[in-house]
């Protein structure tokens, strides 16, 4: 609580009272970019890894996006540092009836993209 004695000398030093900028979460920021990218699909790149298991599990790609777009957070998103620094998360969301999970990366190189590692 702000006393009385705390606000009077606030505002002799300062003007007017501080304001309170809220911090952001990085994960929430993450997950945001990861949508955001998603919806143009020039920037999904798959690794070789997620089109093998993509075929033999039955996904196509655009339940793929759809689950990049609208999926919920299952795991993560955390930030890695193998190979290139990057934010990882795990994704689900029902598309055509099937639960799709897929393993990304958020990667922050000189043009952002998102590497989906693998599908569930």
């Amino acid at each position: 609580m702000i006393t009385y004695r705390f606000y009077r000398t606030a505002e002799l030093y300062f003007h007017s009272m501080p304001t309170v900028v809220p911090i952001r979460n990085p994960q929430t920021v993450a997950l945001n970019q990861i949508r955001r990218l998603a919806a143009d699909s020039s920037k999904v790149a798959l690794s070789k890894h997620a089109s093998v298991r993509m075929k033999q599990r039955g996904f196509t790609m655009i339940q793929v996006l759809r689950c990049l777009v609208g999926g919920e957070p299952v795991d993560g998103p955390t930030l890695d540092s193998v190979d290139q620094l990057g934010w990882v998360c795990r994704l689900r969301h029902v598309s055509a009836g099937v639960s799709i999970e897929v393993v990304c990366k958020l990667v922050e190189q000189d043009d952002e993209y998102i590497l989906v590692i693998t599908t569930i």
